[in-house]
């Protein structure tokens, strides 16, 4: 199987039968790609 990782992570959120809290990883995984999550999601120091 020939697919990019964007491609199957959005196979996933299409898919009927994938929960919604799934749904919502998926779309942070594809709008934060290449990020760290450190990175993606700085937390703050006080």
């Amino acid at each position: 199987m020939n697919i990019t990782w964007e491609e199957y992570l959005k196979e996933i959120a299409r898919n009927p039968y994938t929960g919604r809290w799934v749904v919502e990883v998926v779309e942070v995984l594809i709008r934060n790609q290449g990020k760290l999550l450190s990175d993606a999601h700085p937390q703050k120091i006080e």
